[in-house]
């Protein structure tokens, strides 16, 4: 049996993809110097996986607000702090670096505390640190 569409093909296939090549090379080209500009100029987002920091997941029963969350994270002494929401929009992952010269654990104390006192009735499913040790 043979394929019903395969009568409308031609015989036979003659594509010059040699002839492409040159704009292909360019594009390439054009691409890796946007990619290295882009390096250059923003740099790389190291997650906390790599420069170290803490890792919050909270919930609550009412949905949570985000921006009140990252707001609370940076005023506590939370750096580059990052809001996931998760399920229903009552949980949240937070991910937050701390200053250099900081101890990572009694900042990441003082973000819970913050947490619980501006989000009353706020619970802290789980809570990890790590550090930047790792990267170096």
């Amino acid at each position: 049996m043979r394929w019903p569409l395969i009568t409308n093909l031609p015989r036979e296939f003659n594509f010059d993809f040699v002839k492409l090549a040159p704009m292909a090379a360019v594009f390439s080209a054009l691409l890796i110097a946007i990619s290295l500009g882009s390096i250059a100029f923003r740099g790389l987002n190291f997650g906390i996986d790599f420069v170290g920091g803490a890792l919050i997941e909270v919930e609550t029963e009412k949905p949570l607000d985000i921006g009140g969350l990252r707001r609370v994270m940076t005023e506590a002494g939370g750096e580059d702090a990052q809001v996931q929401s998760l399920g229903q929009g009552n949980g949240a992952i937070l991910r937050f670096r701390v200053a250099d010269d900081a101890d990572l654990n009694a900042s990441t104390q003082v973000v819970k505390g913050a947490l619980q006192k501006a989000f009353p009735g706020i619970e802290i499913r789980r809570a990890e640190t790590v550090g930047g040790k790792v990267s170096g």
